[in-house]
């Protein structure tokens, strides 16, 4: 465990309300996101997704054989996936028409938000692909690092200059100067321009960025 309930679960929901923001400024969800082949109806359905806590949670005892899986080792695990995932997204998007994804985002921020007054660090996270289990608080971390970076895509999407918030952002910001092990380059001590930099979403000069191709 990396970060206590109460640190991940309250960026989670700062970031959440700034998500909110940049979505009431949607004008169009066919259009192309800032991610390749996705448009932005495609990268809705993905923030949505991940919003369904309760659901991705399958809160529940794991078995006596299932062992606990730290937060990075799932990270691995769930990149291995990258096509799948992207794949899963983009077939999300064309099975629904705008209405039904605008819906389903306001439904997955409500459940969302009730999943997170209810939890209590005792939760234990099952993931039956792998056979073990994942605490709260690394799962919400998780989270935390699908809403604050693909919130930085969805502003940029649309066209607009919405930081994270500043919660959110310190802990993914956190996280990758492990990855990095090192003092950041110069010009990155701004924790956004890091996640950027670091995550591929900008270009730097310094050979050794992005951390993940």
């Amino acid at each position: 465990m990396l970060y206590s309930l109460d640190e991940t679960s309250e960026a989670f929901l700062q970031q959440l309300k700034v998500v909110e923001s940049d979505f009431g400024a949607i004008t169009d969800l066919s259009a192309p996101s800032a991610l390749p082949h996705w448009s932005i109806g495609a990268l809705i359905g993905h923030i949505t997704i991940s919003l369904n806590l309760s659901k991705l949670s399958n809160a529940s005892q794991p078995k006596k054989h299932q062992t606990q899986i730290s937060f990075r080792e799932w990270m691995r695990r769930t990149s291995e996936f990258s096509n799948e995932i992207n794949l899963m997204t983009q077939g999300y998007a064309k099975k629904r028409s705008d209405l039904d994804i605008t819906d389903q985002f306001l439904e997955g921020t409500q459940e969302a938000r009730q999943f997170l007054e209810m939890v209590d660090d005792s939760a234990k996270i099952v993931l039956p692909a792998w056979d073990v289990w994942l605490s709260i608080e690394d799962f919400l971390l998780g989270r935390v690092v699908e809403l604050t970076c693909h919130g930085i895509d969805l502003s940029r999407s649309i066209g607009r200059s919405t930081r994270p918030a500043p919660a959110a952002a310190s802990l993914v910001a956190k996280l990758l100067d492990a990855d990095f092990g090192s003092t950041r380059p110069d010009g990155l001590d701004d924790d956004v321009l890091w996640i950027c930099a670091s995550t591929g979403r900008d270009s730097h000069e310094d050979n050794r960025l992005p951390l993940f191709q």
